[in-house]
């Protein structure tokens, strides 16, 4: 019962502490939210007297204090557990940290949007703690230090800094990746092997490689068509989240390994059948966990046995097809026979310059590991958000079809093809507007490999620094009317180059950052464009679309794992268009 109360009594706190943050700020008015935030903190810390006189409850008195009691450190202003923290781990330098984020706004986002909304804790941390502000993690599995702090940055110049500078920041750090692909440029850290890899991964994504590529891709959307007609015949709802994820994973195994059978045609698979989706939904949470906490995967418990069990069922599927697929190639190669080019016979062909394999069968098994789980979720939810985004701008809609029918005219195909795609200018705008109100990863880590600064503040060695998307990307000084779903913001269309950001449109080039910048930009976003350009216009081109329950729209605000969509399914009546 005490611990009810004084849990429901903290609560209070918090919430109470977060609007006097906002009056303090001048974001709204002191007055009764002010008063009633002094007297809920006036009864915790009775509470908590009260534990310590007459219940002797210490342990919960230490707790609360720590948690809740605000001190001043060198004009920051942290509590006493993130003092103790930063005491006790980074010695003098924990005292210049970026500010360590308030408590109560912590608690408070967490309460409101729960663990898989941290794209909007971000956007909520910048209005309290400005552009650079950290929190401290528990443990690192690296240095086994017992907390790291973890940087959060969204200044377009503090980014250029983070990104640029490879002495600094040369690698992503020990994420969730790192476990489980240890051997893929995602899980590398940045060195001579990881440099391979980017050369041998980086020949499958040319010019020549993409359009043939983009030939399954029209297959493919041929296939979800179908699918979408048939459902509209039956009266049937759509979950386009789901559609768009399995058309995306068909098409990433059919390019990534060549194979056509049951295991590329996951778009026939009813969702609930679907072991597959369920364990690529599970293992991008284990990401997230373990990145979080690295001794999560060492905890057990029943939620982690079923995960590992779905997790082990996708990885059999994988293993199977990626062994059948390279003993297809190296039979062909043994005699002398061509087959169609795929991303893994580009790795099992590339050499190294004394002609032995440049990957090991490990490395090869990681690497596709990779391509397939980066290359196909990130695609499918900047899909989703272009179909909301559409949806609920009709005007705009209708501008990218009168584009898409005007470059499509003659032609009887109803998917789009390699040539049509590069030719969609307002399709490209539509893409890089939805990148920008839903970036596909909130925010992305670099490690700091030595001690070193950000602004005034000292960044030690070990630190994770995140750049922090979400509030960049909404963030009015850099882009007018933020929340304005507006493609024509990118009529200069930027190149897409290996080592350079996609920038703001006439602004600061690393203000705009979706797929990232400097050595470890995103290697496959051409072929990411390209797949969202062909699917977007063949939906675009047949379908009109709206929600089966319109109230669920307000609820479309994301669910972030790994990356960023509504990962609670997105139910849609679909319309065939008689073109």
């Amino acid at each position: 019962m005490i611990t009810t109360a004084l849990r429901t009594t903290l609560r209070a706190a918090f919430t109470a502490m977060t609007a006097a943050r906002v009056a303090h700020l001048g974001l709204g008015p002191l007055n009764r939210q002010g008063r009633l935030f002094k007297i809920l903190e006036m009864l915790a810390y009775m509470h908590l007297a009260f534990l310590a006189l007459v219940k002797r409850k210490f342990s919960y008195v230490a707790i609360g204090l720590a948690v809740i009691h605000p001190i001043s450190v060198d004009g920051s202003e942290m509590t006493l557990l993130h003092r103790f923290l930063c005491l006790l781990v980074l010695g003098k330098k924990g005292t210049n940290l970026p500010p360590v984020v308030y408590t109560d706004v912590l608690v408070r986002a967490f309460l409101t949007n729960g663990l898989w909304k941290r794209h909007l804790l971000e956007k909520e941390a910048v209005k309290y703690m400005g552009d650079t502000w950290c929190i401290i993690r528990p443990f690192n599995s690296d240095s086994w230090a017992l907390a790291t702090p973890v940087v959060f940055v969204s200044n377009p110049d503090v980014v250029r800094e983070v990104l640029q500078d490879k002495e600094s920041y040369p690698t992503r750090g020990h994420t969730g990746f790192s476990s489980l692909t240890k051997n893929g440029l995602l899980g590398l850290p940045t060195n001579e092997t990881w440099t391979t890899h980017r050369r041998v991964v980086s020949k499958f994504l040319s010019d020549g490689y993409l359009k043939k590529f983009s030939e399954d891709i029209q297959g493919q959307c041929d296939v979800l068509l179908d699918k979408w007609e048939d459902a509209q015949k039956k009266s049937k709802v759509v979950n386009a989240y789901y559609d768009m994820s399995m058309l995306t994973l068909d098409i990433i195994m059919r390019v990534g390994t060549g194979t056509t059978g049951p295991d590329a045609n996951n778009q026939s698979l009813d969702e609930k059948d679907n072991d597959l989706a369920h364990g690529l939904d599970y293992a991008l949470q284990e990401i997230v966990m373990r990145t979080l906490n690295p001794l999560h995967e060492y905890i057990p418990s029943p939620n982690q046995w079923y995960m590992k069990e779905l997790m082990n069922k996708m990885f059999q599927v994988f293993e199977r097809v990626f062994q059948e697929a390279k003993d297809k190639i190296e039979t062909a190669e043994a005699n002398g026979v061509e087959i169609a080019p795929t991303m893994l016979s580009a790795m099992v062909k590339a050499k190294n310059p004394d002609g032995t394999p440049a990957l090991n069968e490990e490395e090869l098994r990681d690497e596709l590991t990779t391509v397939r789980g980066a290359g196909h979720e990130t695609t499918s939810n900047t899909l989703c958000w272009c179909l909301i985004s559409l949806m609920r701008n009709p005007e705009k809609l209708a501008k990218l079809r009168e584009e898409i029918l005007e470059v499509t005219a003659g032609d009887n195909n109803r998917s789009l093809s390699y040539e049509q795609a590069k030719k969609l200018k307002y399709g490209h705008q539509v893409i890089y507007e939805s990148l920008r109100m839903f970036p596909t990863v909130p925010s992305f880590p670099r490690e700091a490999m030595k001690a070193t600064k950000i602004k005034h503040y000292d960044i030690p060695k070990h630190a994770l620094v995140f750049v922090s998307q979400t509030p960049m990307n909404y963030n009015a000084e850099l882009w007018p009317e933020p929340d304005k779903f507006i493609p024509e913001r990118f009529d200069e269309l930027p190149e897409l180059l290996m080592s350079k950001p996609v920038g703001i449109p006439g602004g600061e080039l690393y203000g705009f950052v979706p797929f990232g910048a400097g050595a470890r930009t995103c290697i496959g976003q051409r072929l990411a464009m390209l797949e969202a350009l062909q699917i977007l216009g063949s939906v675009v081109k047949n379908f009109d679309w709206k929600l089966r329950n319109p109230q669920d729209d307000a609820t479309l605000t994301g669910y972030a794992d790994v990356t960023l969509g509504p990962k609670h399914g997105l139910f849609l009546d679909v319309m065939k268009i008689l073109n």
